[in-house]
């Protein structure tokens, strides 16, 4: 098996530490939380982009990208407790910040949550983009389609190079893991917590599929600070990681107030 989402399966050196993990006393940690299906692969083209200003830190859910061999959790509560335990293993002890699109929004958000509840520290901002807020979450059965039908409209998103999709193997390997995905978050219930601990910003794209431009602003009761909802200019759909990796970062710079390592340099 190979390809961007699925980065590192059967490769031991990929299940050590990533390199920037190392550099997060040096720099903002920045920890980067996939879409639904994805991994920590689909963050691999931000790190060109840093500019010594973050230490990105992409982490994989279980079952997911360099933990393929586990097991894939089917409910929001499971894969946050996981989340849980790579914050803490990773040691973010001072300042950092959570990124997480789609299905990472969501969890970035429960993430927030359960860490306060923990005792842990939270994030100094917290970042979600291209998904609806939680309370306006679509209630669909993606689910329960079939394989055919899952296989269209992984299409038709675009959620992987179609010449991935050719090997069986491949396309078994990432329909399970996303069945599992929109199974935690079709079976999402939501509660109303109030706001996180922390300032908030949500990140949208014009004509994205996943979200419904008249309720995106409704992120906004879910900061404790000022919050922001930025659209992203010639964003469209809602795979734009890739394209818009670097206005996202050089929007969260702005926002987080911090200078990259060259001007820091002066």
């Amino acid at each position: 098996m190979s390809g961007w989402w699925l980065a590192g399966v059967g490769n031991e050196d990929d299940l050590a530490p990533r390199a920037g993990m190392e550099a997060i006393v040096t720099s903002l940690p920045l920890v980067c939380i996939p879409y639904a299906g994805g991994s920590s692969a689909c963050y691999e083209r931000w790190h060109k982009h840093a500019n010594g200003t973050f230490s990105l830190v992409p982490f994989d859910l279980a079952g997911h990208g360099r933990r393929a061999l586990e097991p894939v959790a089917t409910t929001v509560p499971e894969v946050v407790n996981d989340l849980v335990e790579q914050v803490h293993s990773v040691a973010l002890t001072g300042n950092y910040a959570l990124f997480g699109h789609s299905f990472g929004a969501l969890l970035s958000y429960e993430l927030t949550l359960r860490l306060a509840e923990y005792g842990y520290p939270s994030p100094v901002h917290v970042f979600v983009s291209g998904a609806n807020p939680p309370h306006r979450l679509r209630r669909s059965k993606r689910h329960e389609l079939s394989e055919e039908q899952l296989l269209r409209f992984v299409e038709e998103r675009g959620m992987v190079p179609p010449s991935l999709l050719r090997s069986a193997e491949a396309r078994d390997f990432f329909l399970r893991i996303l069945r599992a995905d929109f199974r935690a978050i079709e079976t999402y219930e939501w509660i109303d917590n109030g706001p996180l601990p922390c300032p908030l910003a949500a990140f949208v794209a014009a004509e994205d599929p996943a979200i419904d431009a008249h309720v995106v602003h409704e992120w906004e009761r879910y900061s404790s600070g000022p919050a922001e909802i930025r659209w992203l200019a010639g964003a469209t759909g809602h795979m734009y990681l890739d394209s818009h990796a670097e206005p996202i970062l050089a929007a969260i710079r702005a926002r987080l107030g911090v200078e990259t390592a060259l001007e820091a340099r002066g």
